[in-house]
């Protein structure tokens, strides 16, 4: 259904909007139109005819939903005039003002006009603009004493360069976006340099602050589709020393340059680096001191979650609990890291309690936080009810999670998560198992495993539960040691 798929691209303040947006244009107190979004937000998308009109009424339905589907292209489209493109909609105005001002002999009104489409146009990086509004003064040069021809050609030929090199790196990020939707591909970091390479582009002294943090959000998010944050880590690494390099970076980029240091504190996360983590989150929350609530807000769920799994992984879960379980949100993001920190400590009742709580289907969750997220939550559903010892519940999840996930897995080369369910299914049946060196030995060469400094933390995490049925010991204290010592 299109019309779910944009109410729910909505934000929680856009949706509000929308909702007013709305209001302000029923003429009449039928507010049908409101109720279907409200419901469509809610997720709930069953029987909606007969919820709106009383009665089964599908024609007058697919009129509604039209009919509101045309309202919120309309609202996006105004929505996003307002707030995405109000600079270069004053830029573009001050300078068309500022051309017919030349034209009625309004010199130097005309010259103050000017100087303000420039200066906004400098500011968000507009070299379209900026490119008309040099034209404009080479264009007005005779009648402006302070305009030197010369100096003015220079001007308008490097920001065609930079304009070039903008269009060059769009045409590199379509390449990277395409290369990277094979599961398959080559290690990421050769494939971006290769592209780079290929385009001639230069990191320090070619992109804009906007294309590193596009570069390095996509890798990061390649990374984690792929479970290999330790491939492209240099990458990664890379694109911020570039950052750094620039110099101080201006207020007008502290968007960029906060969510960049999120990125790279999040990688060394992964790469169970914990102090560099650390250290780097620091400097974020310093850094968000000194830019607005706005900003503050946005950043707070990201903030409090990479804190709260740096606590888990350091030996401070109980801290990590109390930290997000102090978080109101709605993030699922939030909601499966504290499922994980109460897993850890062995509170497999609140752990099934929370999990009961996310009762939309995996595919609704898999359309909001991706197909991992769905992966993990599915894991730590069946270990739990493995640990309450509802073996009819175990045996049921078990046949659901293949026949779920298996093709996909395979598809992905990840086929060792099949046989760690197949072997956590073998204990659930007969637990003694655990203890007998035949086993032992199964759970030990069943897993290919990268070493423990490559390793996915996540994968470790999971593979802790079961080591920990071998040797006797508490999960959370096996966990730790899989992650901290990183000889092996």
């Amino acid at each position: 259904m299109e019309l779910k798929i944009l109410v729910d691209s909505l934000s929680e303040h856009e949706l509000h909007e929308f909702l007013q947006y709305l209001a302000k244009k029923n003429r009449r107190t039928d507010i049908k139109n409101i109720t279907l979004v409200k419901f469509l937000a809610k997720g709930d998308v069953t029987n909606l005819d007969v919820k709106l009109y009383g009665k089964s009424n599908k024609n007058a339905f697919y009129v509604l939903c039209a009919r509101v589907q045309e309202a919120l292209i309309e609202f996006i489209g105004s929505y996003g005039f307002e707030h995405e493109s109000a600079e270069d909609f004053h830029a573009l105005k001050y300078l068309l003002a500022a051309r017919i001002l030349f034209e009625k002999g309004a010199i130097k009104m005309a010259s103050k006009v000017l100087l303000k489409s420039e200066n906004l146009a400098n500011t968000i990086d507009a070299y379209p603009i900026l490119a008309e509004v040099i034209q404009t003064k080479i264009q007005f040069a005779h009648l402006i004493p302070d305009y030197s021809l010369d100096s003015l050609v220079l001007e308008l030929e490097a920001n065609n360069k930079k304009l070039q090199t903008a269009t060059r790196f769009n045409i590199a990020y379509a390449q990277i976006r395409a290369r990277l939707k094979n599961d398959n591909s080559p290690e990421v970091s050769k494939e971006l340099q290769q592209i780079f390479t290929d385009l001639e582009l230069v990191l320090e002294e070619d992109l804009s602050y906007k294309s590193l943090y596009q570069l390095m959000t996509i890798t990061a998010t390649e990374a984690n589709l792929q479970r290999n944050f330790y491939a492209i880590s240099p990458y990664i690494e890379q694109l911020f020393i570039a950052l750094k390099n620039k110099g101080e970076v201006p207020a007008k980029y502290s968007y960029y340059y906060v969510r960049m240091l999120h990125l790279l504190a999040l990688s060394f996360f992964r790469n169970k680096e914990f102090k560099k983590s650390a250290s780097l989150l620091s400097e974020l929350e310093d850094v968000l001191v000194g830019l607005s609530a706005v900003e503050q807000k946005a950043l707070l769920k990201k903030r409090i979650l990479l804190k709260g799994l740096l606590l888990l992984y350091t030996g401070k879960v109980m801290e990590a609990e109390i930290l997000l379980k102090g978080l109101s949100s709605t993030s699922l993001d939030v909601k499966l890291v504290l499922v994980m920190c109460l897993f850890q400590q062995g509170k497999y009742k609140e752990v099934y309690r929370e999990l009961r709580l996310l009762k939309k289907s995996d595919n609704w969750y898999e359309e909001r936080v991706g197909w991992a997220w769905v992966l993990k939550k599915n894991i730590i559903e069946l270990l739990t009810l493995i640990e309450l010892q509802e073996h009819d519940l175990v045996h049921a999840k078990g046949q659901q999670f293949r026949r779920k996930f298996k093709s996909k897995l395979v598809a992905v080369q990840e086929e060792r998560v099949l046989t760690f369910i197949r072997l956590v299914l073998a204990y659930a049946e007969n637990p003694s198992l655990a203890t007998t060196p035949d086993f032992e030995a199964k759970v030990e060469n069943a897993f290919d495993f990268k070493g423990r400094r490559q390793e996915d933390i996540f994968v470790m995490s999971f593979y802790a539960w079961l080591k920990s049925k071998l040797t006797q010991q508490e999960l959370y204290a096996v966990t730790l040691d899989l992650v901290s010592n990183l000889d092996g």
